[in-house]
C-alpha cells in the first residue's frame, strides 16, 4: 500500500518538476526573445527614422505569429503551423528591410538634385555647412532627416568627415562614396567644388535614367517571377481546402515532406536565378 502510495507521490513530483522546468525554460526563452527583438529592431527604427516604440511592434509580431500558427495548423496541418510561426517571426524583419531598401532607393533618387542645390550654394557665396542647412531645411525626406542627422553630428564636435562617414554607413551607396571623395578632395587639395558637384549630379542623373529604363525593361522579367513562386503555393492552398483527403499524404508523409522539400529547394533556386538575370548593375 505505502509503496503504491510512493510511487504516485514520486510521479507527482515528476510530473510537477517537469512542468516547474517547463514553464521557467519558457518564460527565459521568451524574455530573452524579447530583448533581443526588442534591441535588433530599435536600432532598425531609428535608422529608417521610424518613432514606432519596439516594444509595440514585439506585441504586434506576438500575435501576428500566433494567428498565422494557429491559421497554417487549421490549413496544412503540422506543415503549415511551422511555416505560420516562421513567416510570423520573420516577417517584421522583413518589412523593415524593404522599408529600409525602399528609403534608401529614395534617397538616391533625391540625391543629384540636392547636389545641385549645395552646388548653387556654393557658388552663391554660402559655406559647406550652410548649403547642407539648406538641404536639411527645404528638401523632402528621406534626404533631409539624412542632412539633418549630418549637421547634428557635425555640431557635437564631430568633424566633417566624421560625419559624413556616419552618412555613408547608414546610405551605403557608391554615390555617397563619389560624394564624399569629392569633398574631401576638394578641402585637402583644393580647386572648385561647385563644379565638381554639378558634374557629380549630370553623372549620376545619366545613371539614374539607365537604371530606369533598365526597370522598365526588366519589370516583366519580375512579374512573371513573382507569379511563379505564388502560384504553386496558391494552388496548394486551393487543393488543401477542396480535395483535403487526397493532399493530406502530402503533409503526413516522409515522402510528401521529402517532394514539399524538394519543391521549396527549386523554387528558391528558381527565384535566385531570376534575381541575378533581372539585377543588372550600371
Amino acid at each position: 500500500m505505502f509503496g503504491k502510495d510512493y510511487a504516485i507521490a514520486a510521479i507527482f513530483l515528476a510530473v510537477t518538476a517537469a512542468a516547474v522546468s517547463v514553464y521557467f525554460i519558457s518564460v527565459n526563452g521568451y524574455r530573452v526573445y524579447q530583448r533581443v527583438f526588442v534591441g535588433r529592431v530599435d536600432a532598425q527604427l531609428r535608422l529608417n527614422f521610424l518613432s514606432l516604440p519596439p516594444f509595440t511592434l514585439f506585441v504586434i509580431s506576438l500575435a501576428g505569429t500566433v494567428a498565422l500558427t494557429m491559421f497554417g495548423a487549421w490549413l496544412l496541418g503540422m506543415v503549415g503551423a511551422v511555416a505560420g510561426a516562421i513567416v510570423g517571426l520573420v516577417a517584421p524583419h522583413g518589412l523593415l528591410a524593404v522599408y529600409r531598401r525602399r528609403r534608401v532607393a529614395r534617397f538616391v533618387y533625391q540625391f543629384p538634385d540636392a547636389l545641385a542645390s549645395l552646388a548653387s550654394s556654393l557658388r552663391a557665396g554660402a559655406s559647406m555647412m550652410k548649403g547642407m542647412e539648406n538641404l536639411s531645411a527645404r528638401q523632402p525626406a528621406p534626404l533631409s532627416e539624412e542632412f539633418a542627422l549630418v549637421l547634428a553630428d557635425y555640431r557635437v564636435g564631430k568633424s566633417l568627415e566624421e560625419a559624413l562617414h556616419g552618412l555613408l554607413q547608414r546610405v551605403p551607396q557608391k554615390e555617397i562614396e563619389l560624394f564624399i571623395a569629392a569633398v574631401l578632395v576638394s578641402r585637402s587639395v583644393g580647386g572648385s567644388l561647385a563644379e565638381t558637384l554639378e558634374s557629380l549630379a549630370f553623372t549620376l542623373r545619366q545613371k539614374a535614367q539607365v537604371e530606369g529604363k533598365i526597370r522598365a525593361l526588366t519589370g516583366m522579367a519580375r512579374l512573371q517571377g513573382w507569379v511563379l513562386m505564388c502560384l504553386p503555393l496558391l494552388l496548394g492552398g486551393w487543393l488543401a481546402l477542396q480535395k483535403p483527403a487526397q493532399m493530406q499524404p502530402l503533409f503526413d508523409t516522409w515522402v510528401g515532406l521529402s517532394v514539399l522539400a524538394v519543391i521549396l529547394v527549386m523554387m528558391g533556386l528558381a527565384a535566385f536565378m531570376i534575381r541575378r538575370i533581372v539585377n543588372i548593375d550600371v
